[in-house]
């Protein structure tokens, strides 16, 4: 899958209406291993730092966004994790991603009988 540039159509529209209940930033949390992953409840913030209650519908496009932009297999092996943050004053959302990748190191010794 490849990495989106411009966020979708959908999300933009929620931005707005975000920014009309007084958000200024959303952030979610995912995380995924074993086949299995899940996005958290976003968490909406307004100008002064105090958590906002946002809409059930507009969670849910802000978590298919997220779902969208995670890199394919996020969710598989030993997995990832991250955040997605929408900074609704800048107009712009980053994701920060961590992949959790298991290392195997090998060693030989040799001895005498």
């Amino acid at each position: 899958m490849a990495k989106k540039s411009k966020a979708s159509a959908e999300i933009r529209q929620a931005a707005i209406l975000l920014k009309d209940m007084g958000v200024t930033k959303v952030t979610v949390v995912y995380s995924g291993s074993g086949d299995e992953g899940c996005a958290e409840d976003p968490v909406a913030f307004n100008a002064s730092g105090a958590e906002i209650k946002i809409p059930d519908h507009l969670s849910v496009k802000i978590k298919d966004e997220l779902y969208e932009m995670l890199p394919s297999g996020w969710e598989l092996n030993s997995g990832s994790s991250g955040t997605y943050t929408m900074d609704l004053v800048k107009n712009t959302a980053k994701l920060e991603h961590s992949e959790i990748v298991e290392e195997t190191v090998d060693s030989e010794e040799y001895f005498n009988l």
